[in-house]
């Protein structure tokens, strides 16, 4: 049985905010905002239930780990890196990360 609580761990919210700030740098960005790590968060903590029947329904060499969704946020932040240098921006926004998110829905586990 797949286990998905280190969606709503504490300390992963911290492991986000790290792997954003880490993607902006990486994609040029100068700043980004707080409030971002808290966003996908928020999407995590909607989709929780349904990432966990899916992950459930796979054998456990098939389930996707912490790892996985730290992946998919330096995923979407440099999709958003990408919008916000397309406005001429140093700084990553919240809309950025909104937009990133719709262009990858579901393309990027477990933003979906």
């Amino acid at each position: 049985m797949a286990n998905l609580d280190w969606m709503s761990d504490p300390d992963f919210r911290i492991e986000i905010d790290t792997e954003v700030s880490r993607a902006a740098a990486q994609a040029g960005m100068e700043q980004y905002r707080r409030a971002i790590a808290d966003t996908l968060q928020s999407y995590l903590d909607s989709s929780r239930p349904r990432r966990l029947l899916e992950e459930n329904r796979k054998i456990a060499s098939e389930q996707r780990s912490k790892q996985d969704a730290l992946r998919s946020v330096r995923v979407l932040v440099t999709e958003a890196s990408r919008y916000a240098s397309a406005a001429g921006r140093k700084i990553v926004t919240v809309e950025d990360i909104q937009a990133a998110y719709q262009a990858k829905f579901c393309q990027v586990w477990p933003f979906c």
